[in-house]
């Protein structure tokens, strides 16, 4: 019941008149809504990408949002096409460069998720999440020492994320460089007291004396 309600909803505010404006805002809003049956927010969504008097930059971040969707559902490949579509609407978009960056590396092209996680960190060069997710990249390429660069830039912009302190020890750990190793994984359990990783590395450290 909830389904078609939600459906209904749609389909009254697709027919009724708006400004083009109004219109646009309120398809992303149905497009983004989390909390919405997935029907719904794909139907908003393909409403907003076919038209192609819409804004660019507003197809685009519904071809995001749909891209999300497919890859949740592991149709990768659409998500893919998607995210490069939406790319092309809005270059300057760093989200876009993340997330297809990411699915690249889901998809096992590392290099594809290096150029385009390298093309989000041009755009926020201060984002400690996009230096992170870098650094996870360098270590699927088996490039530990770039790994600790990124890593120690996303220290350097939030030194406070347990979760940085953590990551960068495992990487020490990778390497056999046991002090620095230590030193990391302390640190983010002084950040955040129980964390998983860094007590699971810790606990190894141990094992190995």
């Amino acid at each position: 019941m909830l389904l078609w309600a939600a459906a209904a909803l749609l389909c009254s505010f697709l027919a009724r008149p708006q400004t083009a404006h109004a219109n646009a805002a309120e398809k992303l809003g149905l497009c983004q809504t989390d909390d919405l049956e997935l029907v719904v927010r794909r139907a908003a969504c393909d409403a907003l990408i076919g038209d192609l008097n819409e804004p660019a930059d507003l197809r685009a971040e519904a071809l995001l949002n749909r891209g999300i969707m497919l890859e949740d559902e592991d149709e990768l490949a659409v998500a893919l096409a998607d995210f490069t579509t939406a790319i092309a609407l809005n270059p300057e978009y760093p989200a876009l460069y993340e997330h297809r960056g990411l699915l690249h590396l889901k998809m096992g092209n590392g290099v594809a998720a290096l150029g385009d996680l390298g093309t989000a960190i041009r755009l926020v060069p201060d984002s400690a999440e996009l230096h992170a997710s870098r650094a996870l990249v360098h270590v699927y390429l088996k490039d530990d020492n770039s790994a600790l660069k990124d890593l120690g830039e996303a220290i350097r912009i939030e030194p406070e994320d347990a979760d940085y302190h953590a990551q960068r020890g495992t990487v020490h750990w990778r390497l056999g460089l046991r002090a620095a190793a230590e030193a990391d994984v302390r640190k983010a359990l002084t950040l955040e007291p129980g964390h998983e990783l860094a007590t699971k590395i810790l606990d190894e450290l141990r094992k190995r004396g």
